[in-house]
């Protein structure tokens, strides 16, 4: 999921670019009739499409949020009841350009303005609220009407972009064991699925697709979740084929790892680091979260037969540890002097 900020590419570039290419990713022709900068690093244009339907188009350059979706529920109302005549500010001269441009593009005289109004967001991403809007919309508005997230990535000749399709929230106890994020942009794999969902929260996807590692694991790696998450494909770099699997550490058998799973992500070198995640334990002891290289791990643990707190269980011991953290330091703040 892109994070926030400019890219390598400017609106008005990709305006040059689609004057020249005037069509949709399915190969529909748009004709631009008109145009407006209403945000800084945002573009908006306006078309028609054959039928004489209204089409917007809001291009931005970095990855949409809640607000890009009020934005198209307000072009929407704004252009209700939008004519020709208006879109061009009653221009005699203006009206006769479009009707002789309508006709060399389509084929056809200019209709009166149709019914149909659509508006795509352009950009090079779009966050978890923006996706679960748009998502929400498509399966919402009436046919005649439409809010469409469109992906863009400038190329070496120019463009391309492809439509993204909106996610649906879903609780999370209707979920398998699947990742998942919330409306936050919170990563998260369901570990245990069911009324009672505990999940290992994985942090912030980062913008190549991957997840950012820190130099520890939260305290709450695995939590109990009660709200309602948009199910992904698979992320690169995550992978859980060892989750759930008991290992002590050869040095000392008494230590022992629940794991969770290895996350990869960009090193300082070429390719990629992978961490594995793992509950530590000293005996049945559970103690905290903790992350190790892939092969440091794997050359100084060994499977083990042990038997371990579920999830379920680890999830309630973190818990009432970090509750325990805050009551002590709740005690010291308010010890007099």
């Amino acid at each position: 999921m892109p994070t926030r900020r400019a890219v390598s590419w400017h609106p008005l570039e990709f305006e040059r670019w689609f004057d020249a290419n005037p069509y949709l990713p399915d190969g529909e022709r748009i004709l631009i009739v008109g145009r407006e900068e209403p945000l800084r690093r945002t573009l908006v244009l306006v078309g028609l499409d054959r039928s004489g339907g209204l089409v917007i188009l809001e291009i931005r350059n970095e990855p949409t949020d809640r607000r890009a979706i009020g934005a198209a529920l307000e072009y929407l109302a704004l252009y209700e009841d939008a004519s020709v005549e208006a879109l061009l500010d009653h221009d005699d001269a203006a009206h006769a350009a479009l009707q002789h441009a309508f006709t060399a593009t389509f084929g056809g005289a200019l209709p009166p303005l149709g019914c149909q109004r659509r508006v795509l967001l352009i950009a090079p991403g779009h966050d978890s609220y923006a996706s679960a809007c748009a998502g929400y919309l498509s399966r919402h508005l009436e046919g005649d009407t439409s809010v469409r997230l469109m992906t863009a990535a400038k190329t070496a000749g120019g463009f391309t972009f492809q439509e993204s399709r909106g996610a649906r929230l879903q609780r999370a106890s209707r979920l398998g064991r699947t990742f998942a994020m919330s409306v936050r942009g919170q990563l998260y794999y369901v570990l245990e699925p069911g009324p009672v969902t505990i999940v290992w929260s994985l942090g912030k996807s980062a913008p190549d697709g991957g997840v950012s590692v820190g130099q520890k694991p939260s305290r709450r790696a695995v939590r109990l979740l009660r709200s309602h998450l948009m199910p992904l494909r698979h992320p690169e770099g995550l992978d859980v084929s060892n989750n759930a699997t008991v290992w002590s550490q050869r040095e000392r058998p008494d230590r022992l790892a629940r794991v969770l799973g290895s996350i990869a992500e960009p090193g300082r070198g070429p390719g990629l680091e992978r961490y594995v995640v793992f509950a530590s334990f000293q005996g049945e002891d559970f103690r905290n979260f903790r992350q190790r290289p892939v092969e440091e791990f794997f050359r100084g643990w060994v499977p083990s037969d042990r038997a371990l707190p579920d999830w379920t269980a680890i999830a309630r011991l973190a818990q009432r540890r970090l509750d325990a953290r805050k009551l002590a330091k709740g005690s010291k703040a308010v010890r007099p002097g």
